[in-house]
């Protein structure tokens, strides 16, 4: 090779070594005194920013909410009243409607004159009360955790009894004019109840959060039919309680994420259903603290980006930010900015960048909460890639103790151990729900090998445990 193709190798691996090291986190503005919630309005092409910002160069207050131009953060005007905790200092849920920004609000005073309860809107120049507002009752405002735009209704779900002078169950609509419910039984849902998040799936409203009913028929996440609501056969927990946190639809099927565990639950932090069955997200995502969750999920550039708090995705170490592309887990970040103790609860995207709520300080960098990549989203590592469904070569025990097959099964399901054991094997059966199924042992030749007759199963997600180590496997017919 001539010195002057040796010299260029060398230019190009610099290079590609310092555009790998230039890729970094990077502060917002000034940032603000307690992490944001982010949200990017397509329409007027604005970043809006809730929390309680700090003071800007010359002084001023940016109360409450500010909306970020790319360049600069602006206050949405709020009048000269006392900036409440709840409205100003957080706004926690922010949706476009009909060109308008709706914002969650509790009690306040907006420009001195309107009081907002439960939700309050912004037309770009003043803020309006909507409709009567969300209230629990005549005075105190309701809890709005999520609001969804779907068949030009912004529908609005949390913990609140009324909708302006509607009667509702946690969940009500807006059409622009004038409040709606979605189902008015308020003794259907037991009072500790909350919904926080929800999604439209095949044209049905799905919800998730902190949902039972009083007969614990429905738990953890709920289908609204067109007259009433279905429970979706699973449940989610983790410890001793799960907490469903997002929803979002990605290539046809509707992904959930939170707070939950296998092997009482259809995946880890993350699971997807198809209409009829549940089924993992690869490996799913793990914290080496055997806590963490899953708390937001968009699809940014056709693969669905996740934030939370885990440190692994299927068998690759991420950092409490990962992408999903249908196939296989993805990292852009190796920073290792957040150490895997401080989670990313809130991020959006906006004008090709990505933005985070985030820590005070990041590598020793102030952030002041609010930070951006200066960098791109193309992935740097990436995990094993994953069968679409259930597959007879899929293992899903991690260190391979036994194996199964036909996964799915139809009549028989077949356990291979690794190796013999000398001990007595303790085996059984469960399904999501941690309900026990005694299955028929069937006559096989071999020691290290067990048959279990699955024909009285009905079709669904099961677990089987042998020796404290577990698999997933389907039921077909």
């Amino acid at each position: 090779m001539n010195r002057t193709k040796t010299y260029l190798l060398i230019f190009l691996g610099c290079l590609g070594a310092f555009s790998l090291y230039a890729q970094k986190w990077a502060p917002v503005g000034v940032g603000f005194d307690r992490p944001p919630t982010l949200y990017t309005d397509t329409l007027n092409d604005l970043l809006y920013a809730g929390g309680q910002p700090k003071y800007t160069a010359d002084s001023i207050l940016i109360g409450g909410i500010g909306a970020y131009n790319g360049i600069s953060v602006s206050p949405l005007n709020k009048g000269s009243s006392t900036c409440g905790f709840n409205f100003c200092s957080f706004a926690k849920v922010m949706q476009e409607y009909h060109g308008d920004l709706f914002v969650e609000a509790r009690n306040e005073t907006l420009d001195d004159t309107v009081n907002a309860l439960g939700i309050a809107r912004w037309n770009g120049h003043r803020w309006s009360s909507v409709g009567g507002g969300i209230r629990f009752d005549d005075t105190s405002s309701g809890g709005i955790w999520d609001m969804v735009v779907h068949d030009n209704k912004l529908h609005v779900a949390g913990s609140f009894r009324y909708a302006g002078n509607v009667l509702a169950n946690k969940v009500a609509t807006w059409d622009g004019v004038q409040w709606s419910s979605v189902d008015s039984d308020t003794s259907f849902w037991t009072e500790q109840s909350w919904i926080k998040t929800m999604a439209f799936y095949k044209d049905e409203l799905y919800i998730g959060g902190l949902v039972r009913t009083e007969d614990k028929s429905i738990h953890d996440v709920a289908r609204w039919d067109g007259s009433s609501w279905q429970p979706v056969e699973t449940t989610f927990t983790m410890f001793d309680e799960g907490l469903i946190i997002d929803m979002i639809v990605y290539k046809g099927e509707l992904y959930i994420g939170g707070f939950f565990l296998e092997p009482n639950s259809p995946g880890n932090f993350v699971a997807r259903w198809n209409g009829t069955n549940w089924n993992r997200v690869g490996d799913g995502l793990r914290h080496s603290s055997g806590g963490g969750y899953v708390s937001k999920m968009e699809i940014v550039n056709d693969k669905l980006l996740i934030t939370g708090m885990f440190d692994k995705a299927g068998d690759i170490p991420v950092d409490n930010i990962v992408t999903w592309d249908g196939l296989r887990w993805c990292t852009f970040d190796t920073t290792n900015s957040f150490v895997s103790q401080i989670p990313v609860d809130h991020f959006t995207y906006f004008r090709d960048t990505f933005y985070i709520e985030t820590a005070e300080y990041l590598n020793g960098d102030t952030m002041n909460y609010f930070a951006k990549w200066d960098g791109s989203l193309d992935p740097v590592r990436c995990s094993k890639e994953y069968p679409l469904s259930i597959s007879e070569s899929e293992i899903f025990t991690e260190n391979q103790e036994f194996r199964i097959y036909p996964n799915p099964a139809n009549q028989e399901l077949r356990v291979v151990l690794s190796q013999k054991s000398t001990e007595k094997l303790n085996w059984q059966v469960t399904d999501m729900k941690g309900r026990q199924y005694d299955l028929p042992v069937l006559p096989q030749s071999n020691d290290n090998q067990l048959k279990l007759n699955t024909a009285e199963l009905n079709p669904g997600i099961y677990f089987i445990h042998i020796n404290g180590e577990y698999a997933r496997f389907g039921v077909v017919r």
